[in-house]
């Protein structure tokens, strides 16, 4: 059986708002983000400034959910860094961390959802490191990059993963393009069903200058589809899904939900999974949210819309992931 297709429809009404309050708090893993890394001695960007401001405010509805926060900041924090964590730091609800960025952590990125994978209790880690409080396996794999990665949990009975399995010939060697296949074949090895899906063209600037603006080729698949926990839905984007119809066709399984065209460079795909049938999303993507609603999802609206982080190539899965 093909995937069913969710398309968005015109004049949805609007939802009330969902009170985060309202989340039960449960046993979990805690979510690790970060501010943006700078070098000592170097000084903040307004772009920059505005990045973390935008983490800062998500950071803060994660932890008046009840959600613990690892944070990680450069040692040379500017004034308005501090600020924005003194306030985390009062926030009622959930618990915070904050640690320095190090060599040898798998806290070090500015965007923590490209550096490891979790896969239940085993990691697939972008680069090596030795961290001797992370009680998981480690292991240094193409796949470690979360934006290559989408787990699926269970489909038709079965672990699932996508994966994703193209670069431009231009920018990888035939040598990565064989350690590609192998790890594709090691996961398959250790029992996940596997759906190799193409990398697409992001537009950082698309929600100001529409498909007029500059084009940079992302083997990430998390900003174009990406997987509701406790569902079989995928979320994804209506031009991807029109290019690559024959694979999501041999995908069985799963219910397709197509963002609106008006709403793609919200890229609201790049939701954070919170819990079963739980999300948050960019704010602006509102006819996204209403589809999922009526599927059963809950989904909870930024505070805010994360234009600065969109336009450095990324969202809320991409500056946070599971501890």
């Amino acid at each position: 059986m093909n995937p069913r297709i969710v398309r968005a429809r015109t004049n949805l009404a609007k939802n009330p708002k969902r009170n985060p309050k309202n989340v039960r708090k449960r046993r979990q893993k805690p979510l690790v983000s970060s501010f943006v890394r700078i070098a000592s001695g170097v000084k903040r960007t307004r772009a920059e400034a505005r990045i973390n401001q935008e983490r800062a405010i998500v950071l803060r509805q994660l932890l008046k959910q009840g959600r613990s926060v690892i944070l990680s900041v450069s040692k040379n924090l500017a004034p308005q860094e501090k600020k924005l964590i003194d306030a985390l730091k009062k926030v009622k609800g959930g618990k915070l961390r904050v640690v320095t960025f190090g060599q040898n952590s798998v806290y070090n990125a500015s965007w923590m959802r490209d550096v490891y994978s979790p896969f239940k209790r085993r990691v697939l880690n972008k680069v090596k490191v030795q961290d001797k409080a992370y009680k998981t396996k480690k292991e240094s794999r193409y796949f470690g990059d979360g934006g290559r990665v989408i787990d699926c949990g269970k489909i038709n009975g079965k672990p699932t993963i996508l994966v994703s399995s193209s670069y431009p010939t231009q920018n990888i060697d035939s040598r990565k393009l064989r350690e590609i296949r192998e790890e594709i074949e090691m996961l398959k090895r250790r029992g996940y069903t596997v759906h190799e899906l193409p990398g697409d063209f992001y537009q950082a600037r698309g929600h100001k200058q529409g498909n007029a603006a500059s084009r940079e080729f992302f083997a990430h698949l998390d900003v174009f589809i990406n997987h509701i926990k406790g569902t079989n839905i995928l979320l994804t984007d209506n031009s991807y899904y029109t290019k690559n119809k024959a694979r999501f066709e041999r995908m069985k399984g799963f219910k397709v939900v197509l963002i609106p065209e008006k709403e793609k460079y919200f890229y609201p795909a790049n939701f954070l999974n919170v819990g079963n049938k739980e999300i948050i999303m960019d704010k602006n993507a509102k006819q996204t949210m209403e589809l999922l609603r009526k599927n059963g999802v809950t989904v909870y609206s930024t505070p805010v819309s994360l234009h600065a982080n969109r336009e450095n190539l990324g969202g809320i899965r991409c500056f946070v992931n599971e501890g």
